[in-house]
């Protein structure tokens, strides 16, 4: 299944976390609230009306993104079980880049 965002969203691979930190496993349920407040991740697609009229000043794919914490909603890829977040290009707040 291909997920295709459309208008003005976005759909971005939400970064995960790990479930072990050192030598400490940490429970499922507090993996999953830590994992509701995420707000990044990468960017994999974009909607043809994304960032329109400055779209060469917008998140491309591949990029990594901050957005806002309760925006977009959770898609799920029914052949790789894989979560993704739909959301609206104006819900995405910085791009991030890395210091060389």
């Amino acid at each position: 299944m291909k997920i295709e965002p459309r208008t003005t969203t976005v759909l971005i691979r939400p970064k995960k976390l790990d479930e072990k930190h050192g030598h400490i496993l940490i429970p499922k349920s507090a993996l999953e609230r830590q994992q509701a407040a995420v707000t990044e991740g990468e960017v994999i697609a974009i909607g043809p009306d994304a960032w329109d009229g400055y779209r060469d000043k917008g998140a491309k794919a591949g990029d990594y993104v901050a957005y806002a914490q309760y925006s977009g909603f959770k898609v799920v890829d029914a052949e790789t079980r894989e979560e993704y977040v739909l959301m609206n290009d104006i819900d995405i707040k910085a791009t991030l880049k890395r210091s060389e």
